[in-house]
C-alpha cells in the first residue's frame, strides 16, 4: 500500500491470470469516459431510487465500497453526492490497474477516498477488507466477473457482520454480444476472440436470470433482497455514435491490426441488427437508433428478520404494490411464486 501527495491510500492486491483478461476491456479511460452515457443514465436512475432506502448511519461514518469502479465517475459523480457528508470511507476498486490509476489522479483529492485494484470474484478477498463496511455498490461491472456467485458471495463477506447493504447493476443481454460470439466462429476474426465468453455475460443466454441471482443471493447468505430484471431502450443518435460507444468498450479490437477495427466493428453491427431483427443494412440506417437491452438491479441487505422471510423480486413494470415473493428458509430457497403483489401466507 501507499499514498498519493493528498494522502489517499492506493492499494493493490494481486490479480489472478482470469481477471487478466478483462484488462482489455476498458484499458482507455478517457474513450470509455466519452462513451459511457448508458451506464450513468441507467446507474443515476437506480441510485436515485434506491438511495432512500440504503441504511445509512444516522450520524454518518459510513463505509462504502464499490466494485468494478472502472474510471471511478460513476461512483464519484453519482453516488458520492448522495452519501452522507460525513461519511468515514469510500474505496473504489476496478480489477483494471490502469483504471484504478487514472480514478486516482483524477479524485485523488477528494478526501477519505482511497483507490485500490481488487478483482471481485477473487477467491482469496484480502482479509482486511472483510466485515468493514456498511455498503456495497456496482455498477455495469458484474457481468464480466465470469463466476458471478463468488463475486456475490464477496459482497456478503466485505459487509460488516452487524449489517449492511448493497446495489448493483449488471448486464444481462444485449445485441452487441451476440455480435461478439457470431464473429468470433468466423475464420477472419476467430484469432482475435478465443475468450470471447469471457466477455459474454452468463445470462446472455440464460432463460431465468432473475431466478438465478435470487439463488446466488441465499448460497452466500442474503435473505432480505430485491431482484428486478427490467426490460429498457436506449436511443443513440446515430449508427455512427452507436459504433463509436461499442468500440470503446469492444474487448477484441486493440488485439487486431488498426486497419482492420473498423471493418470488424461494421460487421459487429450488420449481427446485432440482425439479433435486433431489423433487416435494414446499418450503412444506410437513418435517424436515432433504438437498441434493447437488459439489466438485472439488486438491493440486498445482510440481516435476517426472522427464521422464514418473504423477499420480494420485482419486474421492471412492477411498482411497491406489485411484485412476486419468494420464500425463504434459513439461506435456501424454497419456493417461488408469482402472485399479483399479494403476499403469500405462511
Amino acid at each position: 500500500m501507499y499514498c498519493n501527495k493528498n494522502n489517499n491510500k492506493v492499494n493493490v492486491y494481486n490479480i489472478n491470470k482470469f481477471a487478466a483478461l478483462h484488462f482489455a476491456v476498458m484499458n482507455n479511460p478517457e474513450l470509455y469516459i466519452s462513451a459511457n452515457d448508458v451506464q450513468r443514465h441507467d446507474a443515476d436512475v437506480v441510485v436515485k431510487k434506491f438511495s432512500s432506502k440504503m441504511q445509512w448511519h444516522p450520524k454518518g461514518e459510513d463505509t462504502l465500497i464499490d466494485l468494478g469502479s472502472g474510471s471511478g465517475d460513476v461512483l464519484m459523480d453519482i453516488v458520492y453526492p448522495r452519501i452522507p457528508k460525513n461519511f468515514q470511507r469510500i474505496v473504489c476498486t476496478d480489477v483494471n490497474p490502469t483504471m484504478v490509476s487514472y480514478a486516482r489522479q483524477k479524485f485523488g483529492h477528494v478526501k477519505g477516498v482511497e483507490f485500490e485494484t481488487l478483482d471481485m470474484a477473487t477467491d482469496t478477498l484480502p482479509e482486511q477488507l472483510k466485515g468493514q463496511f456498511d455498503h456495497v455498490t456496482s455498477f455495469y461491472a458484474l457481468m464480466y466477473a465470469r463466476t458471478q456467485r463468488q463475486a456475490i458471495k464477496n459482497i456478503w463477506e466485505l459487509l460488516r457482520p452487524t449489517g449492511g447493504d448493497c446495489l448493483f447493476i449488471t448486464l444481462c443481454t444485449h445485441p452487441i454480444f451476440h455480435a461478439y460470439k457470431v464473429l468470433s466462429k468466423m475464420e477472419k476474426w476467430a484469432q482475435y476472440a478465443i475468450d470471447v465468453d469471457s466477455f459474454i455475460p452468463p445470462q446472455q443466454n440464460c432463460q431465468e436470470p432473475r431466478k438465478q441471482f435470487m439463488e446466488f443471493l441465499t448460497d452466500a447468505g442474503f435473505t432480505d433482497f430485491s431482484v428486478e430484471l427490467q426490460h429498457k431502450t436506449y436511443d443513440y443518435r446515430s449508427v455512427k455514435v452507436f459504433k463509436t460507444n461499442m468500440m470503446a468498450v469492444n474487448p477484441f479490437v486493440e488485439r487486431m491490426p488498426a486497419t482492420l477495427r473498423s471493418e470488424y466493428m461494421d460487421e459487429a453491427l450488420v449481427e446485432a441488427f440482425r439479433y435486433m431483427g431489423n433487416k435494414i443494412d446499418p450503412k444506410d440506417y437513418c435517424g436515432v437508433l433504438p437498441i434493447p437491452y437488459t439489466l438485472l438491479v439488486v438491493y440486498a441487505r445482510n440481516f435476517v428478520s426472522s427464521h422464514h422471510v418473504w423477499a420480494r423480486s420485482c419486474d421492471d413494470d412492477d411498482d411497491d404494490d406489485s411484485f412476486n415473493y419468494i420464500l425463504l428458509e434459513k439461506t435456501r430457497l424454497i419456493f417461488f411464486a408469482s402472485n399479483g403483489g399479494k403476499r403469500p401466507q405462511e
